[in-house]
């Protein structure tokens, strides 16, 4: 049986300096980001349609897939299916941060996110790997 015992946890030593000083992480936006997340909050409340909002885009009925498309359509303008590939390519060409603050915007309105393995896997390692 494996029992934790923090009295045998190896203790390491810091640095005076470390000690002193605090160490502490800043999690806040900066102003650009702050500005970025505004950006995506607006277009989540102007393009992303409430009857899709926390559905799966698969197996969806008839009658919404208009809405489907257009959700599609204003995604698909603004490189936002694929976020990370570069704007050549059809993406957006934005920065892991950026990312991650669409990623958390969308997952917070319940905002469906289009594409697959074949956008997360296959395209990177094409456009990495690849030759034209």
């Amino acid at each position: 049986m494996l029992v934790f015992r923090p009295e045998r946890r190896r203790r390491t030593r810091r640095s005076p300096r470390f000690q002193r000083e605090a160490q502490d992480m800043d999690f806040r936006d900066s102003p650009a980001q702050a500005e970025w997340r505004v950006q995506v909050q607006d277009f989540l409340r102007d393009y992303c349609p409430q009857e899709i909002r926390g559905k799966f885009p698969m197996g969806r009925p008839e009658e919404e897939k208009p809405l489907w498309e257009a959700w599609r359509v204003a995604l698909a303008e603004r490189g936002w299916i694929a976020p990370a590939w570069p704007s050549e390519y059809g993406g957006a060409g934005m920065t892991p941060m950026d990312q991650f603050i669409l990623s958390q915007e969308f997952a917070e309105a319940g905002a469906p996110r289009l594409g697959g393995l074949g956008l997360m896997m296959l395209g990177p390692t094409l456009i990495e790997h690849g030759t034209e």
